[in-house]
């Protein structure tokens, strides 16, 4: 669906497209973090 600055965006945007396509069982949309991709040595404190 595309690139978002945060993950509430991204949230919105899954959502609307999820519940889009509600009807095809062969859709799917995910939220990736790309920062995990990108540097995976980098572990979220917590």
């Amino acid at each position: 669906v595309g690139i978002y600055p945060d993950y509430q965006s991204a949230q919105t945007a899954w959502k609307a497209k999820a519940q889009a396509s509600v009807d095809n069982a062969h859709m799917r949309y995910f939220v990736v973090h790309l920062h995990r991709l990108l540097d995976p040595e980098n572990k979220p404190a917590g």
